[in-house]
């Protein structure tokens, strides 16, 4: 809930995005659902199409027309990554419009993983071995994501334009990973007494490289 974002923002807090597909709000089972049809009475359509006879129209089945439009869909491919990245957008949306923390949004995500307790792991990073991996698919679908989010609600154009230079993105998605959760630790002291990571390395990046 936008809510909870927004007091977890102005708390100094931090959201981790998970990466189970039910969550993120995609699931195969939603998809397995057969798509209910949709009709149209005769006088609405000689009002809505005033020159076309009902008469001149193919017919064709359910089939038919699902294949037709299936190009429309995004594969399994491309859904998982794009549903991640549209969560992390709407929650910088959402921070950097309605809390008082409006600068750096992408401060308060990193990753909440729910490595434990997958119901449906997503495509892009089923463990932490795999965190390679989903750095590529945050460098690839992120601004893909924001310019979508953008055209379809409008506004918030200025909190995403780390997403047209390289440099900024990566300093973003390296945030998100690594650097956001290790310095929300250490402000509250967790790593006193922790070695430093060596630079340009953060102690996380070391262990999942």
């Amino acid at each position: 809930m936008d809510e909870d974002i927004i007091e977890i923002a102005n708390s100094n807090g931090l959201i981790g995005v998970g990466l189970d597909v039910d969550i993120l709000g995609y699931s195969t089972k939603s998809k397995l659902q057969e798509d209910v049809c949709e009709f149209i009475t005769t006088p609405d359509f000689i009002h809505y199409f005033p020159y076309t006879s009902i008469k001149s129209i193919d017919y064709a089945s359910v089939e038919e027309i699902q294949a037709e439009e299936s190009w429309l869909e995004p594969s399994k491919k491309e859904v998982h990554p794009l549903n991640f990245c549209f969560n992390i957008i709407h929650i910088m949306a959402v921070i950097g419009l309605k809390s008082k923390f409006q600068d750096a949004p992408e401060k308060f995500i990193c990753i909440g993983s729910d490595f434990d307790a997958f119901i449906e792991p997503s495509n892009i990073c089923s463990d932490s071995r795999q965190f390679k991996n989903l750095k590529a698919c945050l460098m690839k679908w992120l601004p893909v994501a924001a310019k979508k989010y953008q055209k379809v609600n409008g506004g918030a154009k200025d909190l995403f334009d780390f997403t047209k230079k390289k440099k900024e993105l990566n300093e973003v998605v390296v945030g998100i990973l690594y650097e956001n959760g290790r310095e929300f630790l250490d402000r509250r002291g967790f790593l006193e007494g922790l070695s430093e990571p060596k630079k340009g390395e953060t102690s996380t990046e070391a262990e999942l490289v």
